[in-house]
This record gives structure tokens, C-alpha cells and sequence, in this order.
């Protein structure tokens, strides 16, 4: 599944009701125009691949989905909302390897990193070179990159 946003968020008429909605400048690890892989599914959210690979989860009435395929191998999760009706959410595989797979990843369990950028590099959703410079860019994420690929 591919997504892009809506709406230009580098014109301030839209950050600041943005803001105002959602409370966080998230908008800022996106470029307008520009299509993101999803990495999870959720009823009324999606995890997007963003710039920053922050991977937060974002409101689907963010984006405008450009490919609404749902990959093969992704497990579809059922479960019970809070008002009793029937939810379903879909993750990539490697998310059932580990109970609590997006905690333990945002916790730095070093397994659940590698799981994650394992997937995405092999996957096709990124290549190793743009993660390595995306994970330049980012100070919380840099020090993985020896960890994740020590070959390289």
C-alpha cells in the first residue's frame, strides 16, 4: 500500500489547523506529493515509512491512497474496539516474531530493529543506501546503522 498526502503542509493555511488537530508537527517528515509505503494497517490509522523513519502511527484521513494493495504476506489481526464492534489491523509478518513487536522496536530491542530494517531493505521498500542516509540524518538512529549492517 502507497499513500500520499493530502494536502501541501509547507502552506501554513494547512500546518496550523494541522496543529491545532493533531497537537505535533508530524507533517515535517513528509514531502507533499511524494508517495510513502505503508508498514501497518490499522481502522482508522496507518505506520508510514516517512523521511525521518520515525514510524508513527498517522490519521488516514491524512493521505490519499495511491495503491490500496495490501501485500501477501502481511497477517490480518482481529480484535475487539473498545465499544464491543470487531477491528481488524494488518502488519507485515516479522511483527508476530516478537510479542509487543512496535514497543520492544521503539524501546531499542536490537532484534526488533534488525527485523524491521531487514524488511523494509529486502523488501523493496527502501534500499540499503537511502536507509544508511536516512539513518545519517537522524541522531536517534545513526548508531544502529554498524549494528544492523555490520558487513557494509
Amino acid at each position: 500500500m502507497k499513500v500520499k498526502l493530502k494536502y501541501n503542509l509547507e502552506d501554513t493555511r494547512y500546518t496550523v489547523d494541522f496543529k491545532k488537530k493533531y497537537g505535533y508537527p508530524f507533517y515535517e517528515s513528509f514531502k507533499y506529493n511524494y508517495e510513502y509505503p505503508v508498514i501497518a494497517i490499522y481502522p482508522v490509522a496507518l505506520r508510514v515509512l516517512d523521511e525521518s523513519l520515525d514510524l508513527c502511527i498517522y490519521p488516514i484521513e491524512m493521505f490519499e491512497i495511491i495503491d490500496h494493495t495490501i501485500p501477501d504476506d502481511w497477517v490480518k489481526n482481529d480484535y475487539e474496539g473498545s465499544d464491543g464492534e470487531m477491528l481488524s489491523a494488518y502488519n507485515p509478518p516479522f511483527v508476530g516474531e516478537i510479542d509487543y513487536f512496535w514497543e520492544e522496536f521503539y524501546d531499542g530491542n536490537i532484534e526488533a530493529i534488525k527485523l524491521f530494517y531487514n524488511y523494509i531493505t529486502t523488501s523493496g521498500l527502501i534500499t540499503k543506501e537511502d536507509l544508511n542516509e536516512r539513518l545519517k540524518r537522524s541522531n536517534d538512529w545513526a548508531v544502529w546503522y554498524g549494528l544492523l549492517f555490520p558487513d557494509d
